[in-house]
């Protein structure tokens, strides 16, 4: 079993499984957020600061299926409301 990122924030939980993205998917949060995926997941392994986990918190939201809006996000997270990030598992049928 893998684990995944999954993120909180309010009353929205996303699990993050990068091995199921799609390009366009992933070509959208690189041209929205101006962060490969990849590099983000490095990042989240290092102390990452509140907007890298913003990054993934929209890449989740995008491979969910919906159209999150990055501003929306990135103005309303702050140290007060935090994005919450747990590992949940699961199996990647890409594997």
């Amino acid at each position: 079993m893998k684990k995944y990122p999954e993120l909180t924030f309010g009353d929205h939980t996303y699990v993050l499984r990068p091995g199921q993205m799609t390009a366009r998917q992933r070509m959208k949060v690189r041209h929205t957020t101006g962060m490969a995926l990849p590099d983000a997941m490095q990042h989240l392994t290092v102390d990452p600061d509140i907007d890298i986990v913003a990054v993934l918190y929209y890449a989740a939201a995008v491979q969910a299926g919906e159209d999150p809006n990055w501003d929306t996000i990135v103005d309303s997270v702050t140290q007060e409301h935090p994005i919450t990030v747990g590992l949940v598992e699961g199996d990647d049928p890409e594997t």
